[in-house]
């Protein structure tokens, strides 16, 4: 009997283990305190990165003009999620953005908009790809990429 018992703890666990393994690593569109913030450059990496085909990966875009030449330039809008994939391994970039808690007047326009984020989820299993080849990948990438 406790034997039995065991066995259908083991499968359950390897069950929930089997199910529950996504990794969520966060990308905060501004570095530093709240008086003095500056744009990620790893932020500005990924959202040029996502840009490349975004506007047949999402269902939803935003557009705004680029400077320089006056181009309009398409990007996953709020809320929204893209999927990107990377040998062979599916993950998914979620735009999130978090609205402040109490409505202030600032003139520091980072400040305005709330708090944007990417977050970047995959299975754990591919961690050490992700983190060590596929992140550089889409930095370097991205950096490649002048908006």
């Amino acid at each position: 009997m406790e034997s039995s018992r065991i066995l259908f703890l083991q499968i359950v666990y390897f069950l929930i283990g089997f199910l529950f393994t996504d990794v969520t690593i966060t990308f905060q569109e501004h570095q530093g305190d709240d008086s003095f913030r500056v744009r990620s450059k790893v932020y500005t990496a990924i959202e040029n990165y996502l840009a490349i085909d975004s506007s047949e990966r999402a269902s939803r875009l935003k557009a705004k003009t680029t400077k320089g030449n006056g181009a309009v330039a398409l990007s996953l809008d709020d809320y929204k999620e893209i999927t990107d994939e990377f040998q062979g391994i599916k993950v998914k970039w979620y735009l999130k953005k978090q609205l402040p808690s109490v409505q202030t007047i600032s003139w520091n326009t980072a400040r305005d908009g709330g708090r944007r984020s990417y977050q970047l989820t995959f299975n754990s299993r591919y961690s050490s790809i992700i983190v060590e080849s596929y992140v550089p990948f889409v930095f370097e990438e991205g950096k490649k990429i002048k908006k």
